[in-house]
């Protein structure tokens, strides 16, 4: 218990990187919020909008190895906040930049490599 009282601060900042992660925001959150808007804006089907969850797991399969490698070579902190300030810009870019399928489908590839630093694998280490 003494331990958890000294690195609380660490246990917190972990819990929110994790909740504001591309594994937390990009599945299980928004996407499900965002597939009507998408499909009355554009008139996508839900099928199409919900492909570019494919387009986010398979990138963040790769960076997950890419993320603990750059972590142990020059730390968990560093990764962690250059991927987490990538990952927002990303997010404000699919906002700001799908004009058609495959610019929605590349913009959630992208937002998965910049935020591959914001998953699991880096804050357990």
């Amino acid at each position: 218990m003494d331990e958890f009282r000294r690195h609380w601060g660490l246990v917190l900042a972990s819990h929110l990187g994790l909740m504001l992660g591309v594994a937390t925001m990009a599945f299980s959150y928004t996407i499900g919020v965002f597939t009507r808007p998408l499909m009355r804006e554009f008139g996508w089907s839900d099928a199409q909008v919900l492909a570019a969850l494919v387009f986010v797991t398979v990138p963040t399969l790769v960076m997950a190895v890419v993320a603990g490698w750059i972590a142990d070579r020059y730390g968990v902190r560093r990764v962690v906040l250059v991927s987490q300030f990538a990952f927002g810009l990303s997010f404000i870019a699919i906002a700001l930049f799908v004009t058609n399928l495959a610019s929605f489908y590349a913009l959630y590839a992208l937002m998965a490599l910049c935020g591959g630093g914001t998953i699991a694998v880096t804050f357990a280490k």
